[in-house]
């Protein structure tokens, strides 16, 4: 008996040094060293936290506060009309709708009960205006100072092994969006070693993206990219429109639509629309306008230039429509109810075109 117990524990002692073997071996295999990886209490870690908080601002035509914003799918009343928000693209329809007339004052009506999402992803239910109000005071002001950068983003998914340095045990994720990051880096333990995937590609507000291959080259990223923009951190929802827009993406919007509507058309505070219902614009190639009505056909020319701060301008000229000849500034592209819309402004005039092309 005693034999068969030293052979035994000679055994466990074998396999014991085996798995910490094993253990060291898939370790290095990840290819960062413990002392090398991201830690829970270092600068990238924080940066990324930063990065991965919630953008309250995209919905501020709803609620007019950055710090946090309401779940969706959310309805509301927008000047009379009700509308069941499923998507970002409604808040493009309460914009609209707002933009129909200058000369109104417009309302907006939230239905309760709803919740409100934070920047750490934290929720709370609200039942009624009153309370509602108060979580839009305790936001403060537009253009808050705050944490989060929106300046630059991750390109998901993201692999990440973790390597627990007391309990020696390895895991693997892949990580698919911003609140599941926060997640993960705020919950990290302090012996937890993050072996990050690299290269990772990164998201620049520009619409550029960036490659980088270590924790140091995407800590200087993020840092550098920190104060590179503006957050739009404010309840003006007309001032950033087509920020980024570029030449070749209007004129081929405009191209990969054979039948463009008049939507809105207001000159000198009068609304024109109608007079125009059965017009459909025709934009092609060699700045070539075609515009047909059920008894006329007009030829002209449209041109598009990029102006001074980015401002991305069409031109039209066409003989015997002299209420759309003008330089026009384009100042939002949308999806609407499935509606392609692009609204155009010349000082207080607007010209809104419509389609309804699958793209």
């Amino acid at each position: 008996m005693k034999t068969v117990s030293r052979i035994l524990v000679a055994f466990v002692l074998v396999l014991s040094l085996l798995q910490t073997s094993c253990r060291k071996e898939e370790f290095e295999f990840v290819g960062t060293p413990p002392e090398d990886g991201l830690s829970s209490n270092s600068t990238v870690a924080n940066l990324l936290i930063r990065t991965t908080l919630k953008d309250g601002s995209i919905d501020n035509i709803v609620d007019g506060a950055s710090c946090f914003s309401v779940a969706l799918p959310l309805t509301v009343i927008a000047n009379g009309n009700t509308l069941t928000i499923t998507d970002e693209d409604g808040y493009d329809e309460i914009e609209f709708i707002f933009e129909e007339r200058d000369d109104d004052d417009d309302t907006l009506e939230i239905i309760f009960p709803v919740t409100l999402i934070f920047a750490d992803y934290t929720e709370e239910e609200v039942n009624n205006q009153t309370d509602f109000d108060a979580f839009v005071s305790s936001c403060g002001g537009e253009n808050q100072v705050d944490d989060d950068i929106e300046c630059i983003d991750l390109i998901y998914p993201v692999a990440l092994t973790t390597f627990n340095t007391n309990s020696e045990r390895f895991n693997s994720f892949s990580i698919v969006n911003d609140k599941v990051l926060f997640n993960f880096i705020t919950n990290l333990d302090k012996n937890d070693v993050v072996d990050i995937t690299f290269p990772l590609n990164l998201l620049l507000s520009n619409g550029d993206e960036l490659q980088v291959f270590d924790l140091q080259e995407l800590e200087n990223s993020i840092a550098d990219a920190s104060n590179d923009c503006d957050e739009d951190d404010d309840n003006n929802f007309d001032d950033d429109d087509c920020q980024g827009c570029s030449e070749d993406e209007i004129k081929e919007l405009f191209l990969s639509c054979d039948d463009w509507i008049v939507d809105s058309l207001r000159r000198d505070n009068m609304f024109l629309q109608t007079q125009y219902e059965d017009l459909s614009f025709h934009f092609q190639e060699n700045d070539i306008l075609v515009v047909t009505s059920s008894t006329e056909t007009f030829t002209g020319n449209w041109f598009v230039t990029e102006a001074a701060d980015n401002i991305i301008q069409i031109e039209i000229v066409v003989p015997g429509l002299e209420d759309f000849n003008d330089v026009w500034d384009v100042n939002e592209v949308a999806l609407v109810n499935s509606q392609g819309k692009v609204n155009l402004l010349a000082g207080n005039d607007r010209l809104r075109f419509a389609n309804n092309c699958s793209n």
